[in-house]
C-alpha cells in the first residue's frame, strides 16, 4: 500500500535536474500566467448576478458561459501540446495569452449575449493552450518527487486568480460596469505575456524530441493511463467550477449583497490556496496522497451539502481550508506515467478529456437549477466532488498493476 501511495503521487525522475535558480524563476513566471487565467475564468462567475440582470439570460445560459471556457479544449488541447513541440512552448504560450487578452477585451465592448459568447470562446482558446503547456513546461523543469510540490504551487495560481477576481471584480463592475470588469481581466493576461517575454527561459533539453505526431507519440499503455488519470481531475474541477458559478447567486438569494458574496468566496479561496499547498506538501513528504485526497474531498462535499441550511461564513471557510488538499496529487498524476518525450501529446490528451467534461457538465447544473430551483446546482457540485474519489482510486489501482508489468514503451 505504501508503494502504491508513493508511486501514484511521485513521477519517475528525468535524466538531469535544471539549475535551482532557473527552476524557481520559471515556476514564478508560469504561476503568474496561470493566475491571470484563473482571474479571467472567474470574471464571469464573479459578476454573474449582474450578467443575468443586464443581459436577461437564464441560469442555463450562465452555465454555458462558464462551460465555454472549456469548449475549445475538446479540439484545441491535443494540438496545443503538439504546437509546443513544433514551435516552442514559449511562443505558443505567448499566443495563448494574446488570445486571452483579445477575447476578454471583446467581452468588455460586447452589448449582447452573443458577442459575450464570441469573446469568451476566443479567450478560452488561449487559456486552453496555456493550460496544457504550463503543466508540460513545469514538468520539463522539475523532476522526481519535487514536481508534486511545484505543481501544487502552480495549480494554486488558479484559486489565487479566482480569489482576486472575487475580491475585486464585483466592486469594479459596480463602479464601471461589466465592461470595466472584463477589461481588467484582459489587462491581467497582457501582464502575464509580458512576464513570459522578459523573464522566462526554456529549460535545457533533457530528453529526445518526439518522433511521432498526435497520439502516435504515446504508447497504448500511456494513452490508457493518462485517460483514466484525467477523470478525477476533470470531475473535481467540474464541481469547483459549478461552485464558483452558482454559489454567488445562492448567497445573494440568502440575503447577501453581490459584494458580500464576492468577499466571502474570496476569503474561501484564500483558504483554498493554503489547503492546496498543504496537500502538496503532505503528498510529497508524507507519501500518503490517498489520505490527503480522501480528507479534502470529504470536507468539500459535506460542506457544500450543508451550505443551504448552515451559516454561510463558517461553512464556506471550512470548505476552503480543506477542499484544496487533493489538487497537487490529482493534477500531477499523468506526469508519473509519461516519458519526457511524450509529455506534449500526453498532456494534450489529459486536458482533452478534462475539457470535454468541463464543457458539457456545467450547463447540466444550470438546467437543473432552472428546472428545480433552490440549491440544485450546488448539489450537482456535491455529486461531482463525491465522484472524484472512486475515479482516483481506479487510477491508482490501474497504475499499480501497470507498474508490475513491463516498462512503458
Amino acid at each position: 500500500m505504501s508503494r502504491l501511495c508513493y508511486d501514484a503521487a511521485v513521477p519517475r525522475p528525468d535524466v538531469t535536474t535544471a539549475p535551482t535558480s532557473n527552476r524557481w524563476t520559471a515556476l514564478a513566471v508560469l504561476t503568474f500566467a496561470r493566475t491571470a487565467m484563473g482571474f479571467q475564468f472567474q470574471s464571469v462567475g464573479a459578476v454573474s448576478p449582474l450578467l443575468v440582470e443586464r443581459l436577461h439570460i437564464s441560469n442555463a445560459d450562465l452555465g454555458w458561459l462558464i462551460g465555454l471556457f472549456s469548449l475549445p479544449g475538446i479540439v484545441v488541447a491535443l494540438p496545443g501540446g503538439l504546437l509546443g513541440d513544433r514551435f516552442g512552448d514559449r511562443r505558443v504560450v505567448l499566443m495563448g495569452l494574446s488570445l486571452m487578452t483579445v477575447g476578454s477585451a471583446v467581452m468588455g465592448v460586447a452589448e449582447g449575449y452573443s458577442a459575450v459568447v464570441v469573446g469568451r470562446v476566443i479567450s478560452a482558446a488561449g487559456a486552453i493552450v496555456l493550460n496544457v503547456l504550463l503543466t508540460k513546461m513545469l514538468a520539463d523543469w522539475f523532476t522526481g518527487g519535487e514536481i508534486v510540490w511545484a505543481m501544487a504551487i502552480m495549480m494554486n495560481a488558479w484559486p489565487v486568480g479566482i480569489g482576486i477576481a472575487l475580491f475585486t471584480l464585483p466592486s469594479i463592475a459596480a463602479e464601471w460596469g461589466l465592461a470595466g470588469a472584463f477589461h481588467v481581466a484582459a489587462g491581467a493576461a497582457a501582464v502575464g505575456a509580458l512576464g513570459i517575454v522578459c523573464l522566462y527561459n526554456s529549460p535545457p533539453r533533457t530528453s529526445r524530441p518526439p518522433t511521432a505526431l498526435g497520439l502516435a507519440a504515446l504508447s497504448r499503455r500511456e494513452i490508457w493511463l493518462v485517460a483514466v488519470a484525467a477523470l478525477p481531475w476533470m470531475i473535481f474541477n467540474v464541481g469547483f467550477a459549478v461552485t464558483l458559478g452558482f454559489v454567488p447567486s445562492l448567497l445573494v438569494r440568502a440575503g447577501l449583497s453581490m459584494q458580500e458574496a464576492g468577499l466571502l468566496l474570496g476569503v474561501t479561496n484564500l483558504l483554498f490556496i493554503v489547503s492546496v499547498l498543504a496537500g502538496g506538501a503532505a503528498a510529497q513528504w508524507l507519501a500518503r496522497p490517498g489520505v490527503v485526497v480522501l480528507a479534502g474531498l470529504l470536507a468539500y462535499a459535506v460542506g457544500l451539502a450543508v451550505l443551504p441550511f448552515a451559516p454561510p461564513w463558517p461553512t464556506l471557510l471550512a470548505v476552503g481550508l480543506l477542499g484544496g488538499l487533493p489538487t497537487g496529487t490529482l493534477v500531477s498524476a499523468p506526469t508519473g506515467v509519461l516519458r519526457p518525450e511524450s509529455r506534449g501529446a500526453g498532456m494534450g490528451l489529459f486536458y482533452t478529456v478534462y475539457y470535454i467534461g468541463m464543457t458539457l457538465l456545467p450547463p447540466v447544473a444550470g438546467r437543473l437549477q432552472d428546472a428545480l430551483g433552490g440549491s440544485a446546482a450546488v448539489y450537482f457540485a456535491v455529486v461531482a466532488i463525491s465522484a472524484t474519489l472512486p475515479c482516483y482510486l481506479t487510477f491508482r489501482t490501474i497504475q499499480a498493476a501497470a507498474a508490475d508489468q513491463a516498462p512503458l514503451a
